[in-house]
Protein backbone atom coordinates (compact mmCIF):
# COMPACT_ATOMS: atom_id res chain seq x y z
CA UNK A 1 0.00 0.00 0.00
CA UNK A 2 0.73 3.43 -0.82
CA UNK A 3 0.96 6.06 2.52
CA UNK A 4 1.44 10.13 2.13
CA UNK A 5 4.53 10.53 2.35
CA UNK A 6 6.09 6.78 2.37
CA UNK A 7 5.10 3.69 0.42
CA UNK A 8 5.34 -0.05 0.95
CA UNK A 9 5.89 -2.02 -2.07
CA UNK A 10 6.29 -5.75 -2.45
CA UNK A 11 9.51 -6.43 -4.58
CA UNK A 12 8.20 -6.58 -8.52
CA UNK A 13 9.90 -8.33 -11.56
CA UNK A 14 9.30 -6.78 -15.07
CA UNK A 15 6.40 -7.42 -16.72
CA UNK A 16 2.73 -7.26 -15.56
CA UNK A 17 4.37 -6.67 -12.10
CA UNK A 18 6.31 -3.39 -13.42
CA UNK A 19 3.07 -2.44 -15.11
CA UNK A 20 1.44 -2.72 -11.17
CA UNK A 21 4.03 -0.68 -9.90
CA UNK A 22 4.12 1.77 -12.29
CA UNK A 23 0.22 1.87 -11.18
CA UNK A 24 0.42 2.24 -7.64
CA UNK A 25 3.07 5.22 -8.10
CA UNK A 26 1.29 7.06 -10.32
CA UNK A 27 -1.55 6.95 -7.93
CA UNK A 28 0.60 7.75 -5.01
CA UNK A 29 1.91 10.78 -6.97
CA UNK A 30 -1.45 11.48 -7.25
CA UNK A 31 -2.37 11.41 -4.04
CA UNK A 32 0.26 13.57 -2.99
CA UNK A 33 -1.01 15.91 -5.39
CA UNK A 34 -4.65 15.71 -4.10
CA UNK A 35 -2.90 16.04 -0.50
CA UNK A 36 -0.97 19.55 -1.87
CA UNK A 37 -3.71 21.12 -3.58
CA UNK A 38 -6.62 20.70 -0.70
CA UNK A 39 -4.43 21.57 2.07
CA UNK A 40 -6.04 24.50 3.99
CA UNK A 41 -4.62 28.01 4.70
CA UNK A 42 -3.96 29.61 7.71
CA UNK A 43 -5.92 32.64 8.87
CA UNK A 44 -2.93 34.60 10.21
CA UNK A 45 1.01 34.74 10.04
CA UNK A 46 1.88 32.29 12.73
CA UNK A 47 -0.54 29.75 11.59
CA UNK A 48 1.00 30.13 7.99
CA UNK A 49 4.30 30.18 8.93
CA UNK A 50 3.48 26.87 10.74
CA UNK A 51 1.94 25.51 7.39
CA UNK A 52 5.10 26.19 6.14
CA UNK A 53 7.42 24.15 8.23
CA UNK A 54 5.04 21.71 8.05
CA UNK A 55 4.55 21.71 4.16
CA UNK A 56 8.56 21.64 4.68
CA UNK A 57 8.92 18.33 6.35
CA UNK A 58 5.68 17.12 3.90
CA UNK A 59 8.25 17.65 1.04
CA UNK A 60 11.19 16.78 2.50
CA UNK A 61 9.38 13.30 3.24
CA UNK A 62 8.25 12.81 -0.72
CA UNK A 63 12.15 13.65 -1.81
CA UNK A 64 13.03 10.73 0.60
CA UNK A 65 10.82 7.77 -0.77
CA UNK A 66 12.87 5.47 -2.92
CA UNK A 67 10.19 3.77 -3.89
CA UNK A 68 9.51 6.03 -6.86
CA UNK A 69 13.46 5.40 -7.87
CA UNK A 70 12.94 2.36 -7.39
CA UNK A 71 10.25 1.95 -10.15
CA UNK A 72 12.08 4.28 -12.56
CA UNK A 73 14.67 2.01 -12.28
CA UNK A 74 12.49 -1.28 -13.05
CA UNK A 75 10.90 0.73 -16.15
CA UNK A 76 14.08 1.58 -17.36
CA UNK A 77 15.25 -1.97 -16.85
CA UNK A 78 12.16 -3.26 -18.68
CA UNK A 79 12.70 -0.69 -21.32
CA UNK A 80 9.36 0.64 -20.91
CA UNK A 81 9.93 4.46 -21.99
CA UNK A 82 6.48 5.05 -22.68
CA UNK A 83 6.08 4.43 -18.56
CA UNK A 84 8.88 5.69 -17.44
CA UNK A 85 8.48 9.31 -19.27
CA UNK A 86 4.82 9.26 -17.83
CA UNK A 87 6.01 8.60 -14.46
CA UNK A 88 8.85 11.15 -14.54
CA UNK A 89 6.21 13.84 -15.89
CA UNK A 90 3.89 12.90 -12.79
CA UNK A 91 7.05 13.45 -10.62
CA UNK A 92 7.72 16.43 -12.09
CA UNK A 93 4.06 17.46 -11.49
CA UNK A 94 4.17 16.65 -8.22
CA UNK A 95 7.81 18.95 -7.48
CA UNK A 96 6.20 21.48 -8.85
CA UNK A 97 2.84 21.64 -7.21
CA UNK A 98 4.69 21.11 -3.88
CA UNK A 99 7.21 24.03 -4.75
CA UNK A 100 4.08 26.17 -5.85
CA UNK A 101 2.16 25.60 -3.04
CA UNK A 102 5.59 26.66 -0.43
CA UNK A 103 6.11 29.95 -2.57
CA UNK A 104 2.39 30.35 -2.22
CA UNK A 105 2.74 30.44 1.47
CA UNK A 106 5.42 32.35 1.48
CA UNK A 107 4.03 35.24 -0.16
CA UNK A 108 1.30 34.55 1.69
CA UNK A 109 2.90 35.06 5.11
CA UNK A 110 5.01 38.24 3.40
CA UNK A 111 2.20 40.16 2.04
CA UNK A 112 -0.36 39.16 5.03
CA UNK A 113 2.65 40.13 7.61
CA UNK A 114 2.73 43.73 5.99
CA UNK A 115 -1.26 44.39 5.62
CA UNK A 116 -1.16 43.09 9.48
CA UNK A 117 1.70 46.04 9.81
CA UNK A 118 0.01 48.47 8.15
CA UNK A 119 -3.17 47.90 10.32
CA UNK A 120 -1.58 47.83 13.40
CA UNK A 121 0.15 51.26 12.70
CA UNK A 122 -3.55 52.65 11.65
CA UNK A 123 -5.09 50.93 14.78
CA UNK A 124 -2.09 52.96 16.69
CA UNK A 125 -3.05 56.32 15.44
CA UNK A 126 -6.27 55.60 15.93
CA UNK A 127 -6.13 54.69 19.29
CA UNK A 128 -3.97 57.69 19.93
CA UNK A 129 -6.91 60.44 18.43
CA UNK A 130 -10.08 58.47 20.08
CA UNK A 131 -8.59 59.68 23.94
CA UNK A 132 -7.99 62.64 23.29
CA UNK A 133 -9.51 65.20 24.97
CA UNK A 134 -11.17 67.74 23.13
CA UNK A 135 -12.49 70.01 26.29
CA UNK A 136 -11.46 73.34 27.40
CA UNK A 137 -9.19 72.11 30.16
CA UNK A 138 -5.35 73.59 28.93
CA UNK A 139 -6.78 74.00 25.65
CA UNK A 140 -4.33 77.70 25.29
CA UNK A 141 -1.66 74.72 25.77
CA UNK A 142 -2.92 71.91 23.82
CA UNK A 143 -3.42 73.76 21.00
CA UNK A 144 -0.31 74.84 19.79
CA UNK A 145 0.59 71.22 20.51
CA UNK A 146 -2.11 69.81 18.55
CA UNK A 147 -2.00 71.79 15.80
CA UNK A 148 1.59 70.74 15.51
CA UNK A 149 1.07 66.76 16.04
CA UNK A 150 -1.31 67.14 13.38
CA UNK A 151 0.55 68.45 10.92
CA UNK A 152 3.12 65.37 11.25
CA UNK A 153 0.25 63.20 11.33
CA UNK A 154 -1.34 64.18 8.00
CA UNK A 155 2.42 63.87 6.76
CA UNK A 156 2.78 60.40 8.37
CA UNK A 157 -0.59 59.77 6.03
CA UNK A 158 0.71 60.80 3.31
CA UNK A 159 3.94 58.86 3.38
CA UNK A 160 1.62 55.83 4.40
CA UNK A 161 -0.66 56.07 1.42
CA UNK A 162 2.35 55.64 -0.49
CA UNK A 163 3.76 52.53 0.99
CA UNK A 164 0.09 50.91 0.88
CA UNK A 165 -0.65 51.93 -2.92
CA UNK A 166 3.02 49.71 -3.17
CA UNK A 167 1.22 47.03 -0.82
CA UNK A 168 -1.90 47.07 -2.91
CA UNK A 169 -0.12 46.37 -6.12
CA UNK A 170 1.53 43.55 -4.80
CA UNK A 171 -1.24 42.01 -3.52
CA UNK A 172 -3.14 42.21 -6.69
CA UNK A 173 -0.50 40.78 -8.17
CA UNK A 174 -1.38 38.11 -6.01
CA UNK A 175 -4.70 38.18 -6.95
CA UNK A 176 -4.21 38.32 -10.59
CA UNK A 177 -2.08 35.30 -10.69
CA UNK A 178 -5.49 33.26 -8.59
CA UNK A 179 -3.38 32.60 -5.25
CA UNK A 180 -5.69 29.63 -3.89
CA UNK A 181 -5.92 32.00 -0.40
CA UNK A 182 -7.37 35.30 -1.87
CA UNK A 183 -10.46 35.02 -0.26
CA UNK A 184 -8.39 35.65 2.72
CA UNK A 185 -6.20 38.35 1.47
CA UNK A 186 -9.02 39.88 0.44
CA UNK A 187 -10.61 40.23 3.70
CA UNK A 188 -6.82 41.54 4.91
CA UNK A 189 -7.14 43.90 2.46
CA UNK A 190 -10.65 44.88 2.83
CA UNK A 191 -9.66 45.20 6.51
CA UNK A 192 -7.11 47.29 6.17
CA UNK A 193 -8.98 49.60 3.51
CA UNK A 194 -11.76 49.73 6.36
CA UNK A 195 -9.32 51.15 8.66
CA UNK A 196 -8.07 53.66 6.95
CA UNK A 197 -10.80 54.85 5.81
CA UNK A 198 -11.82 55.37 9.28
CA UNK A 199 -8.48 56.66 10.33
CA UNK A 200 -8.83 59.38 7.41
CA UNK A 201 -12.71 60.25 9.16
CA UNK A 202 -10.87 61.28 11.99
CA UNK A 203 -8.36 63.25 11.02
CA UNK A 204 -11.59 65.27 9.28
CA UNK A 205 -13.04 65.34 12.57
CA UNK A 206 -9.35 66.88 14.24
CA UNK A 207 -9.54 69.48 11.41
CA UNK A 208 -12.79 70.89 12.39
CA UNK A 209 -12.16 70.24 16.28
CA UNK A 210 -8.73 72.04 15.76
CA UNK A 211 -10.50 74.88 13.77
CA UNK A 212 -13.15 75.31 16.39
CA UNK A 213 -11.49 74.88 19.54
CA UNK A 214 -9.10 77.47 18.01
CA UNK A 215 -11.48 80.06 18.00
CA UNK A 216 -12.85 79.15 21.41
CA UNK A 217 -9.98 80.30 22.73
CA UNK A 218 -9.14 83.30 21.15
CA UNK A 219 -13.06 84.41 21.74
CA UNK A 220 -12.38 83.72 25.49
CA UNK A 221 -8.86 85.19 25.18
CA UNK A 222 -10.10 88.71 23.48
CA UNK A 223 -13.48 88.47 25.18
CA UNK A 224 -11.39 88.55 28.44
CA UNK A 225 -8.72 90.91 27.27
CA UNK A 226 -11.43 93.25 26.28
CA UNK A 227 -13.55 93.10 29.73
CA UNK A 228 -9.98 93.86 31.40
CA UNK A 229 -9.46 97.09 28.94
CA UNK A 230 -12.99 98.18 29.73
CA UNK A 231 -12.56 97.46 33.70
CA UNK A 232 -9.08 99.51 32.95
CA UNK A 233 -11.08 102.62 31.17
CA UNK A 234 -13.46 102.79 33.50
CA UNK A 235 -11.04 103.40 36.35
CA UNK A 236 -9.61 106.16 34.38
CA UNK A 237 -13.06 107.89 33.38
CA UNK A 238 -14.11 107.30 37.49
CA UNK A 239 -10.84 109.30 38.49
CA UNK A 240 -9.09 111.12 35.99
CA UNK A 241 -12.02 113.09 35.26
CA UNK A 242 -13.60 113.98 39.11
CA UNK A 243 -14.46 117.29 39.82
CA UNK A 244 -17.01 119.44 41.39
CA UNK A 245 -18.44 122.85 41.94
CA UNK A 246 -14.59 123.86 43.64
CA UNK A 247 -12.71 122.89 40.42
CA UNK A 248 -11.06 125.58 38.64
CA UNK A 249 -12.53 126.89 35.27
CA UNK A 250 -9.21 126.73 33.64
CA UNK A 251 -9.26 122.78 34.99
CA UNK A 252 -12.69 122.15 33.56
CA UNK A 253 -11.67 123.27 30.25
CA UNK A 254 -8.90 120.67 30.07
CA UNK A 255 -10.80 118.28 31.28
CA UNK A 256 -13.38 118.72 29.31
CA UNK A 257 -11.03 118.81 26.18
CA UNK A 258 -9.26 115.46 27.70
CA UNK A 259 -12.79 113.95 28.02
CA UNK A 260 -13.69 114.62 24.20
CA UNK A 261 -10.46 112.86 23.40
CA UNK A 262 -10.99 110.13 26.18
CA UNK A 263 -13.89 109.43 24.07
CA UNK A 264 -12.43 108.69 20.93
CA UNK A 265 -10.81 105.24 23.13
CA UNK A 266 -14.34 104.75 24.34
CA UNK A 267 -15.30 104.09 20.76
CA UNK A 268 -12.41 102.14 19.67
CA UNK A 269 -13.70 99.60 21.73
CA UNK A 270 -17.49 99.65 20.30
CA UNK A 271 -16.10 97.74 17.31
CA UNK A 272 -14.58 94.86 19.31
CA UNK A 273 -17.45 94.71 21.58
CA UNK A 274 -19.95 94.08 18.60
CA UNK A 275 -17.67 91.69 17.14
CA UNK A 276 -17.32 89.60 19.57
CA UNK A 277 -21.33 89.52 20.24
CA UNK A 278 -21.26 88.40 16.55
CA UNK A 279 -18.85 85.51 17.82
CA UNK A 280 -20.20 84.71 20.61
CA UNK A 281 -23.07 83.22 18.83
CA UNK A 282 -20.73 80.34 16.67
CA UNK A 283 -19.06 79.34 19.66
CA UNK A 284 -19.10 75.64 20.44
CA UNK A 285 -19.77 74.45 23.90
CA UNK A 286 -16.54 72.62 25.75
CA UNK A 287 -17.27 72.22 29.07
CA UNK A 288 -19.97 69.87 28.65
CA UNK A 289 -17.60 67.29 27.60
CA UNK A 290 -16.40 66.95 31.19
CA UNK A 291 -18.40 64.27 32.63
CA UNK A 292 -18.23 66.30 35.64
CA UNK A 293 -19.64 69.35 34.24
CA UNK A 294 -23.54 68.69 34.85
CA UNK A 295 -26.70 70.19 33.01
CA UNK A 296 -30.39 70.40 34.02
CA UNK A 297 -30.89 70.44 30.04
CA UNK A 298 -30.34 68.01 27.67
CA UNK A 299 -26.70 68.15 25.83
CA UNK A 300 -27.21 68.16 21.79
CA UNK A 301 -23.98 66.65 20.07
CA UNK A 302 -23.53 66.61 16.22
CA UNK A 303 -21.78 64.74 13.99
CA UNK A 304 -18.79 65.13 12.48
CA UNK A 305 -18.69 62.64 10.25
CA UNK A 306 -20.65 59.21 9.34
CA UNK A 307 -20.12 56.53 12.11
CA UNK A 308 -22.00 52.89 11.38
CA UNK A 309 -21.84 50.12 14.31
CA UNK A 310 -23.98 46.95 15.25
CA UNK A 311 -26.73 47.67 12.18
CA UNK A 312 -26.92 51.46 13.69
CA UNK A 313 -25.39 54.80 13.06
CA UNK A 314 -25.11 58.46 12.18
CA UNK A 315 -25.05 60.12 9.11
CA UNK A 316 -22.79 63.71 9.56
CA UNK A 317 -24.70 66.77 10.59
CA UNK A 318 -27.08 64.73 12.82
CA UNK A 319 -27.93 65.79 15.77
CA UNK A 320 -28.00 63.45 18.74
CA UNK A 321 -28.65 63.93 22.90
CA UNK A 322 -25.78 62.96 24.72
CA UNK A 323 -26.73 60.61 27.34
CA UNK A 324 -23.36 59.69 28.84
CA UNK A 325 -19.95 60.75 28.57
CA UNK A 326 -18.19 58.99 31.62
CA UNK A 327 -16.09 57.83 29.26
CA UNK A 328 -13.80 59.74 27.53
CA UNK A 329 -13.42 58.00 24.52
CA UNK A 330 -17.01 56.85 23.42
CA UNK A 331 -19.84 58.54 24.42
CA UNK A 332 -23.91 56.86 24.78
CA UNK A 333 -26.31 59.03 22.62
CA UNK A 334 -29.60 58.70 21.52
CA UNK A 335 -29.55 59.02 17.74
CA UNK A 336 -32.35 59.92 15.02
CA UNK A 337 -35.48 57.57 15.58
CA UNK A 338 -34.77 57.61 19.12
CA UNK A 339 -31.65 54.88 18.77
CA UNK A 340 -29.11 54.55 21.85
CA UNK A 341 -25.49 54.03 20.09
CA UNK A 342 -22.31 54.56 21.55
CA UNK A 343 -20.10 56.82 19.10
CA UNK A 344 -16.38 57.66 19.37
CA UNK A 345 -16.09 61.09 20.93
CA UNK A 346 -14.08 62.40 18.38
CA UNK A 347 -16.86 62.03 15.89
CA UNK A 348 -19.06 64.46 17.96
CA UNK A 349 -18.90 68.19 18.40
CA UNK A 350 -21.22 70.05 20.95
CA UNK A 351 -22.45 73.04 18.26
CA UNK A 352 -23.66 76.70 19.42
CA UNK A 353 -24.68 78.69 21.17
CA UNK A 354 -22.77 78.62 23.88
CA UNK A 355 -24.37 80.20 27.06
CA UNK A 356 -21.03 81.13 28.38
CA UNK A 357 -19.38 82.87 25.49
CA UNK A 358 -23.07 84.71 24.71
CA UNK A 359 -23.21 85.35 28.56
CA UNK A 360 -19.61 87.04 28.25
CA UNK A 361 -20.05 88.89 25.23
CA UNK A 362 -23.42 90.43 26.30
CA UNK A 363 -21.85 91.57 29.62
CA UNK A 364 -18.75 93.35 27.71
CA UNK A 365 -21.84 95.11 24.89
CA UNK A 366 -23.42 95.81 28.52
CA UNK A 367 -20.54 97.48 30.27
CA UNK A 368 -19.39 99.38 27.44
CA UNK A 369 -22.70 101.01 27.26
CA UNK A 370 -22.25 101.71 30.91
CA UNK A 371 -19.08 103.36 30.28
CA UNK A 372 -20.57 105.17 27.49
CA UNK A 373 -23.32 106.45 29.61
CA UNK A 374 -20.79 107.33 32.45
CA UNK A 375 -18.88 109.27 30.01
CA UNK A 376 -22.08 111.27 28.40
CA UNK A 377 -23.11 111.81 31.83
CA UNK A 378 -19.38 113.08 32.49
CA UNK A 379 -19.52 115.35 29.75
CA UNK A 380 -23.06 117.05 30.80
CA UNK A 381 -21.22 117.72 34.27
CA UNK A 382 -18.05 119.14 32.95
CA UNK A 383 -19.95 121.19 30.80
CA UNK A 384 -22.53 122.04 33.74
CA UNK A 385 -20.18 123.07 36.00
CA UNK A 386 -18.51 125.22 33.38
CA UNK A 387 -21.67 127.25 32.72
CA UNK A 388 -21.68 127.24 36.41
CA UNK A 389 -18.40 129.01 36.44
CA UNK A 390 -19.49 130.98 33.60
CA UNK A 391 -22.41 132.28 35.62
CA UNK A 392 -20.41 132.88 38.87
CA UNK A 393 -17.74 135.12 36.79
CA UNK A 394 -20.14 136.76 34.57
CA UNK A 395 -22.76 137.68 38.75
CA UNK A 396 -19.17 138.54 40.01
CA UNK A 397 -18.70 140.87 37.24
CA UNK A 398 -21.87 142.57 37.39
CA UNK A 399 -21.45 142.83 40.90
CA UNK A 400 -18.58 144.23 40.85
CA UNK A 401 -20.26 147.31 38.30
CA UNK A 402 -21.09 150.40 40.18
CA UNK A 403 -23.48 152.67 39.76
CA UNK A 404 -21.07 155.29 37.74
CA UNK A 405 -20.32 152.01 35.73
CA UNK A 406 -23.51 151.21 34.72
CA UNK A 407 -24.80 154.51 33.66
CA UNK A 408 -22.05 154.51 31.25
CA UNK A 409 -22.89 151.54 29.83
CA UNK A 410 -24.60 151.65 26.70
CA UNK A 411 -28.12 149.34 26.60
CA UNK A 412 -26.40 147.18 23.89
CA UNK A 413 -23.50 146.43 26.49
CA UNK A 414 -26.43 145.61 28.99
CA UNK A 415 -28.38 143.60 27.02
CA UNK A 416 -24.88 141.59 25.60
CA UNK A 417 -24.57 140.85 29.15
CA UNK A 418 -27.90 140.06 30.72
CA UNK A 419 -28.09 137.69 27.25
CA UNK A 420 -24.54 135.75 28.55
CA UNK A 421 -25.65 135.22 32.38
CA UNK A 422 -29.28 133.83 30.93
CA UNK A 423 -27.18 131.50 28.44
CA UNK A 424 -24.38 130.25 30.62
CA UNK A 425 -27.75 129.86 33.50
CA UNK A 426 -29.26 127.84 31.16
CA UNK A 427 -25.92 126.04 29.90
CA UNK A 428 -25.83 125.54 33.62
CA UNK A 429 -29.10 123.68 34.39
Amino acid sequence: TIGTGSMKMKRMSVGSDGERLFNNVSSWIAQQIRIIETAPWGDDTIAINNQIKKHNQFHDSIKRNDEVEQAKFQLSAAGDKYRLNLLEQEWDQLMKTSFRRLNQLRDLESILDAISSEIMWVNEKEEQELVFDWGDKNIDVYIPKKEESYSRLMSDLEAKEKEINKLNVKANALLSDNHPASDKLLAYLETLQTQWSWLLKITKCIHVHLKENSAYSQFFKEANETYAKLQKQHETIRTKFSCDKSTPLENLTELLQNLEKEKQRVLENKRQVQSLVIKSKSIVRLKPRNPEVKSTSPIIVKALCDFMQDQKGILQGDEAILKDNSQRSKWLVTGPGGLEMTIPSVCLIIPPPNPISVGLATKNEQYYEAILGIWNQLYINIKSLISWQYCLKDMNYINSLTLTMLSKMNPEEYRTLIKRLETHYQEFV
